[in-house]
């Protein structure tokens, strides 16, 4: 019974602040309790989610509040942030290269290639660099 109030005590902390670490210390358990309990408790496990999900939805709804008085407040970075990321014609163009090159095989993937490129857009082999004389 007492698991079951801790576990209780853990989604709600998962609810307001999303974090493993935070709500683990709040509620006095370690974190490989946790992932034992996300192992063994199929519907604790998907409580945690949904209270991960729940979390993340009120830190978002907070951060967007302080933007919001930040612009309020006509503060530029803030008004430039916001029309970057809500507005096409404010939009900073990407160059839209692959990090990866990936092979898919009946949704399941075979093979992942990274390729390592220097300033000058040249390959660079992993593990090795490049020497500060050329």
């Amino acid at each position: 019974m007492k698991f079951q109030r801790i576990k209780k005590k853990f989604l709600e902390e998962m609810s307001e602040f999303p974090s493993v670490s935070r709500a683990c210390q709040k509620c006095d358990i370690s974190r490989q309790s946790f992932y034992r309990w996300c192992k063994e408790d199929s519907n604790f496990k998907s409580s945690y989610e949904e209270s991960l999900k729940r979390g993340v939805e009120s830190i978002n709804d907070l951060a967007e509040s302080k933007l919001i008085s930040k612009i309020n407040n006509g503060e530029l970075p803030a008004i430039k942030l916001w029309l970057e990321n809500n507005k096409k014609e404010y939009r900073k163009p990407r160059e839209k290269t692959p990090l990866l090159d990936s092979v898919i095989d009946d949704d399941q993937i075979s093979s992942i290639t990274v390729k390592i490129m220097d300033q000058q857009g040249r390959e660079v082999e992993l593990g090795k660099r490049k020497s500060t004389s050329d």
